[in-house]
């Protein structure tokens, strides 16, 4: 069989490891994968072994013809669309095309569907105020595939089906874990957080109020951070955003780095702290047995009033309420900068790996800093957390198998 990925992306390549991730697992069952891709997913795919081709935003409509040939040279036997969204949205606006020009190939369309569309009302909550419609195609396409982590494990409905997003040995050794430190030049009895920061959370917003929460947010969690005691020392991987300022003798930058290297990254930190919950990183960090934090918002202030009311709900700091104060503005997110924080609601409802990791609210400065370290020196909550996160990590490893799983779901794919 041979399976034509569409891991078209908008600023990280998120999207573009969960169909590597697939393809990778149903290759032992025979599967022939190759990727069409944007010039962002290459670096995750150079040294991945598969055959991908880069569909450059130049080409505009011309990519029609380039997706013709590559189609009538590879000869796919089904579609795979990683994700629906994205998928639907980059040739639309970045190629002005229309997607389902794939129709006319008439082979089965295969949709990884990451936020559980049939749970939510098909709209996207962008910053404040802005709202997005996405097309309900996938309603038509009938099987679609789920991954978990961040999908519930057990879908409701025949059409959709769960995959593990990671599979095999995440964790890394003790020894590899020391090998960190002694590269960073930091002391064996010392914690390690880590940080990530992707290109798409840095670009401009195209909106005063996200392009303010970006800027902003940085230094409250810096603020954060650098209450914690003297034996943290941060990573910072990627490219860090304005406004982080943590203690510069404690600090080490990592940039952008081959997928290999970061997942050993990942591996050997004590605390992977975010802003996205989403992340395919937490979705790592999670699987190597390193405990995540997610500093989430839920709250929203326009006007001095309403500002006044959630910081007094919050019982917020000093230190809060003047940063409040100077943003002036708030929106609800559980991916920060752009939000959804809506969108995401029905699919974090009774989610079992919501028990896996550790959630906090942003504005709430004592129970930020409080969970932050209890989950790097008090041995009871590691534990309690690495339980829970053993717990879901067992149910996971006993999903169907990827490989007769995605067979099952070509055969029932829509053409």
């Amino acid at each position: 069989m041979k399976a034509l990925f569409f891991a078209m992306a908008m600023g990280s390549f998120g999207e573009t490891l969960i169909g590597e991730s697939l393809a990778r697992q149903v290759a032992s069952r025979g599967v022939e994968s190759q990727f069409v891709i944007e010039p962002i997913s290459e670096k995750l795919l150079a040294d991945s072994g598969f055959v991908y081709h880069v569909l450059h935003p130049e080409m505009g409509p011309l990519a029609q013809s380039a997706v013709d040939g590559i189609v009538g040279e590879f000869g796919p036997d089904v579609l795979v669309l990683s994700d629906y969204f994205l998928f639907s949205e980059v040739f639309k606006y970045r190629f002005g095309l229309d997607p389902w020009f794939i129709d006319r190939y008439r082979l089965p369309i295969l949709p990884i569907d990451i936020w559980e569309w049939e749970s939510t009302s098909f709209e996207m909550d962008f910053f404040a105020d802005f709202r997005y419609q996405v097309s309900r195609r996938i309603e038509r396409l009938g099987t679609r595939l789920r991954p978990a982590p961040l999908c519930h494990l057990h879908a409701n409905g025949d059409d959709a089906l769960v995959f593990k997003l990671l599979e095999g040995e995440e964790r890394v050794s003790n020894r590899m874990k020391q090998d960190l430190r002694k590269t960073f030049g930091i002391p064996g009895d010392c914690r390690v957080v880590l940080l990530t920061a992707s290109r798409w959370q840095l670009r401009d917003m195209d909106d005063d109020d996200g392009n303010r929460v970006a800027r902003f947010v940085p230094e409250l969690v810096s603020h954060y951070l650098g209450q914690l005691p003297q034996q943290t020392h941060f990573v910072v991987a990627g490219e860090p955003p304005p406004g982080l300022a943590l203690p510069e003798e404690r600090t080490h930058f990592v940039p952008p780095c081959a997928p290999a290297r970061f997942n050993l990254l990942v591996g050997s930190v004590d605390l992977f702290v975010t802003l996205n919950i989403s992340a395919t990183t937490l979705v790592r960090a999670t699987l190597a047995d390193v405990p995540g934090i997610v500093l989430m918002n839920s709250h929203s202030f326009k006007t001095p009033a309403e500002r006044e009311d959630v910081l007094t709900a919050v019982n917020a700091s000093r230190f809060v309420r003047s940063w409040a104060q100077r943003l002036g503005r708030i929106y609800p997110f559980r991916v920060w900068p752009i939000g959804f924080h809506e969108l995401m609601e029905p699919m974090l409802r009774d989610n079992e790996y919501t028990t896996a990791i550790a959630q906090a609210e942003l504005l709430d400065e004592d129970s930020c800093l409080d969970l932050m370290r209890c989950l790097l020196f008090d041995e009871t909550t590691r534990s309690e957390l690495a339980e829970a996160r053993n717990a879901y990590c067992d149910r996971l490893a006993a999903l169907e198998d990827t490989g007769s799983l995605f067979a099952r779901a070509v055969g029932a794919a829509s053409c």
